[in-house]
């Protein structure tokens, strides 16, 4: 009976361990999925770095006299970074921007600005200046299909200004460097740690935000600043065409330069075969060498869909690792 016994609770721990060890690979798979999924988001946004402003800003700030007025704007900046990219929300563009006035004399700049004048100056100083944090960020969200411009009175450095009188708007071209149209604004007054949000369904357009500030100290105007946020190419998913550049060759995803192509009839779409796939390969290594990547493991995407008069050319191909190629750039294009 005990010689039976123990069989069957070998039996059963076994059995145990084998699923354990099962479902152990199946989470390592999930986690090894989720990671690299990861590992893609943060090398996409690099092309897109929102931080790159604000990185040049607290060098500039480096250079100057350790006084309170800098020291604290440099640590407005250095929390205001944006981490990473929030699954679902795509965080593109978002600029931390330190308006300095003196309500003296209603001399307003950015800090920027203010930084230059003070290094030209003998006997600059930072008394009698006050500043007001403003965060202007532009974003969107795939669940909804909506895109997002949104202004934040984030902080003051020395007198605290009562409230913002804030134009907030959306614009959108259908060129990067084409002419601009208002299609969504918002105007609210904002106390210290408020925010106003300009939110539109997303269409495929070239879009920037844009606001303008009024400084209030009671019922006083004390300074104007306006700003932008970057431009960023979405389509009506509200999907951003993301900036990708091949590492070996230097080649990169550019945009196209108009969100408003026509489809090509059927037709007359260029094909698209192995053979086109194998001649683009051998031009890539003779031209730029043999990469470390496994070709296997990439697509070669036409950076003009042939859907909308791309060609062959191998100046409208760039290799794409696959899973980048499905999970972002075809659900752009998907609902272009």
């Amino acid at each position: 009976m005990k010689k039976i016994l123990s069989s069957v609770l070998l039996t059963l721990f076994l059995c145990f361990s084998v699923v354990v060890n099962v479902f152990a690979a199946d989470s390592n798979d999930l986690q090894s999925s989720r990671s690299k999924e990861r590992n893609l988001q943060e090398s996409v946004i690099s092309g897109n770095d929102p931080n790159v402003s604000t990185e040049r800003l607290i060098k500039k700030l480096d250079s100057l006299p350790k006084e309170p007025f800098f020291l604290e704007a440099k640590k407005y900046l250095e929390d205001s970074k944006v981490k990473s990219v929030i699954q679902d929300v795509y965080v593109l563009s978002k600029t931390t921007q330190i308006v300095v006035y003196n309500n003296t004399n209603n001399n307003t700049m950015s800090l920027d600005e203010f930084i230059d004048n003070f290094k030209t100056q003998t006997n600059a100083t930072t008394a009698g200046m006050n500043g007001v944090v403003i965060t202007n960020e532009m974003y969107s969200n795939v669940n909804n299909s909506i895109i997002q411009h949104k202004v934040t009175y984030d902080g003051y450095i020395g007198k605290q200004a009562d409230y913002l009188n804030i134009k907030n708007t959306l614009e959108a071209s259908t060129s990067r460097f084409g002419s601009f149209s208002t299609l969504a604004t918002n105007y609210q007054n904002i106390r210290y740690k408020q925010s106003t949000t300009t939110t539109i369904t997303a269409s495929t357009y070239f879009w920037r935000g844009y606001y303008s500030a009024i400084i209030y100290e009671g019922s006083s105007s004390v300074g104007f600043k306006t700003g932008y946020t970057s431009t960023i190419l979405y389509n009506r998913g509200a999907v951003p065409y993301f900036s990708y550049t091949d590492a070996h060759s230097g080649i990169r995803l550019t945009e196209p330069n108009f969100s408003n192509m026509n489809a090509v009839p059927t037709h007359l779409r260029v094909d698209w075969t192995n053979n086109d796939r194998r001649d683009y390969i051998a031009w890539y290594v003779t031209n730029y060498g043999k990469p470390a990547f496994n070709w296997e493991d990439y697509d070669i995407h036409h950076i003009i869909p042939r859907e909308y008069g791309g060609t062959n050319s191998p100046y409208n191909l760039i290799p794409l690792p696959r899973q980048y190629h499905q999970l972002f750039h075809t659900s752009f294009w998907r609902l272009y």
